[in-house]
């Protein structure tokens, strides 16, 4: 009986110790797409985005299972790991191989979760944006602007549109309407003959979303936010000769466009931009409201993965980031204005992003190096995950590690930016009080807004963002018109015709900021803002086959601060003299960069 018994136990023994092969598809890891960005409304295209990761391979998934789990196991005979698309080929132990399964299904459930980013577009009225800051929204101020949009006297939603996506994915969202109209002609010449050949364009207007978000190490999300509004006020024919081509259509559009780099907290709302309103509501403010939501994936739960000495960390915010959005160039460029140009900022750019060789070599020198070299810890990073196997205390200190790397500055600085146009006799009597460095006092700031209500002065513009340190951001809303500036002539032996050029000419409020805290408390916006105004395109009676022409004329002025500030306190970011004569006005731009708590 003893016999049988030891025969069936070694025959246990001997099958536990054969190799189970088993074909596991990874394609919920490996299967990780970027996503493309979508079109763009407004004012010019964004040219930069934040890093495309490298998505995980089944190559790279293989090389990490065998470098950890029982790494000398896999010189035995028979045992073997090959990624090969999106499956892994395992042959190994049973008891390694499960191993293998939990470790694949712990990562599967890491790379499935979805986050769920609304953006909701309002228009407010000017006391309630009085109300209003750019931050995360209290719930009583989230409740109070749900309500207002009740009532079209005080507030209005007007867009509200909704990604789901996976962590680093690029999503696009938009509700558009598009028309299609003779935007221009093009000028054929040959010998003896020429004609204007007619070119369509097509125009869109609505709301338009790209977003990409990156789940943090705490739960919350950090998305990339483009959106841009587009509202058609008018199109407008200009009357052209027969022999230049026959009438053009030039469209008028309000526009909204935000840029930026956002702290989401989970379960909370934020106010990310409040900019000028447009024509279809004068004096209001377009308010641009973001939240987000973390939801688990479809797969099983995942093992305790603890015991196996695995953990996993959201390290997308420090792969993929810093961004540098470029801003729009107010006025007229191409007659001759010159508007700022938001791409003179110093920025730290792809440069300053960590790698993920560098991040793992910086574990290895500054984590518990003695782990990394006496218990067979590893570290890799696969995708925006940080994956790391190795005692309990190293992945403790780890942890702890990534967060001092994302904390500073993680949730944020909200600039607000005033632009008040004074009678000459009342700036000429705030003036030294206005200049005084150190910013203003609360009373200081509260005397200036009653006398702006009064009638001592105007209002023109309110708005504010929240950006991420080291992000260039950009928020600016205004209006577009489209003109024709000149004709480029083609000329051939017995022929010639021109060709019409219609370029831009945008005007309203623009801010590009790269904020960042300092030392001593005080912030350092690095901020450059830009006012314009147009006034109605005029026209210009053309010469022979050149036809006639649009001229504008307006007025703008631009600030600049990368001097720290006073953290919380409006300022004096610059002034300008607008109008002439008795209409001339002294336009002071106010900016106040405020720290935004984490929640």
């Amino acid at each position: 009986m003893k016999r049988v018994l030891a025969l069936v136990l070694a025959a246990a023994v001997s099958a536990a110790a054969q190799p189970a092969a088993s074909d596991i598809d990874v394609s919920g890891i490996c299967g990780h797409t970027q996503g493309r960005p979508g079109p763009t409304l407004g004012f010019k295209p964004p040219t930069a985005r934040s890093a495309d990761l490298e998505p995980p391979s089944a190559d790279g998934l293989a090389n990490f299972i065998r470098t950890t789990i029982d790494p000398t196991s896999w010189d035995a005979d028979g045992a073997a790991i090959l990624g090969i698309e999106r499956r892994l080929e395992v042959t190994q132990s049973a008891e390694n191989l499960k191993r293998v399964l939990a470790l694949v299904a712990f990562l599967e459930a890491r790379f499935e979760r979805t986050v769920v980013v609304d953006a909701d577009v309002y228009a407010v009225s000017p006391s309630l944006a009085g109300e209003l800051s750019p931050g995360i929204l209290t719930a009583e101020a989230a409740r109070s602007l749900d309500d207002a949009a009740a009532d079209p006297k005080t507030a209005a939603l007007l867009h509200s549109l909704r990604i789901s996506l996976r962590s680093s994915q690029r999503g696009h969202q938009s509700a558009l309407k598009s028309r299609t109209m003779v935007q221009d002609r093009a000028a054929l010449v040959a010998p003896g003959a020429a004609i204007l050949d007619p070119r369509q364009g097509r125009l869109e207007e609505g709301a338009s979303l790209d977003v990409r978000p990156w789940i943090g190490l705490d739960g919350s999300v950090v998305a990339e936010i483009q959106l841009a509004v587009a509202k058609m006020r008018s199109v407008e024919s200009f009357e052209l000769p027969a022999e230049s081509g026959g009438p053009l259509a030039l469209p008028v559009q309000d526009i909204l466009d935000v840029r930026t780099v956002a702290y989401l907290p989970a379960g909370s709302r934020v106010l990310v931009a409040l900019m000028p309103a447009g024509a279809d509501h004068p004096g209001w403010s377009l308010a641009v409201v973001v939240q987000a939501r973390v939801e688990a994936g479809k797969s099983p739960a995942p093992p305790d993965t603890a015991a196996m000495n695995f953990r996993a960390f959201d390290i997308g915010t420090l792969l993929a980031l810093p961004v540098e959005f470029a801003g729009p160039r107010l006025g007229a460029a191409e007659i001759g204005w010159a508007p700022v140009n938001t791409s003179e900022i110093e920025m730290p750019g792809a440069d300053a992003r960590t790698n993920p060789e560098t991040l793992v070599q910086l574990l290895h020198n500054l984590v518990s190096p003695e782990s990394w070299q006496n218990d067979g810890a590893v570290a890799d990073c696969l995708g925006d995950q940080l994956v790391v196997y190795g005692p309990p205390a190293l992945l403790d200190a780890v942890a702890t590690y990534l967060a001092t790397l994302e904390r500073p500055g993680a949730a944020g600085i909200a600039v607000d930016n005033w632009a008040i146009a004074l009678p000459t006799a009342e700036w000429a009597a705030r003036r030294d009080l206005l200049q005084r460095p150190g910013g203003f006092t609360d009373e200081l700031f509260g005397e200036l807004m009653s006398a702006v209500q009064a009638g001592h002065g105007r209002l023109v513009a309110t708005s504010g963002a929240v950006g991420r340190p080291c992000n260039r951001n950009v928020v600016s809303s205004g209006t577009r018109r489209r003109v024709l500036h000149r004709w480029i002539a083609e000329v051939a032996p017995g022929s010639s015709a021109a060709t019409p050029v219609i370029e831009p000419a945008d005007d309203g409020f623009s801010f590009a900021f790269d904020p960042s805290p300092t030392s001593n408390g005080a912030l350092s916006p690095g901020l450059q803002g830009q006012w314009a105004r147009i006034g109605e395109p005029k026209r210009l009676e053309g010469v022979g086959k050149c036809g006639p022409l649009q001229v504008v004329e307006g007025e703008e002025s631009t600030f600049e601060v990368m001097a720290s500030v006073p953290a919380g306190r409006p300022f004096l970011a610059g002034t300008a003299v607008i109008g002439e004569g008795e209409k001339a006005e002294v336009m002071v731009f106010l900016v106040r960069a405020r720290p935004l708590a984490s929640k």
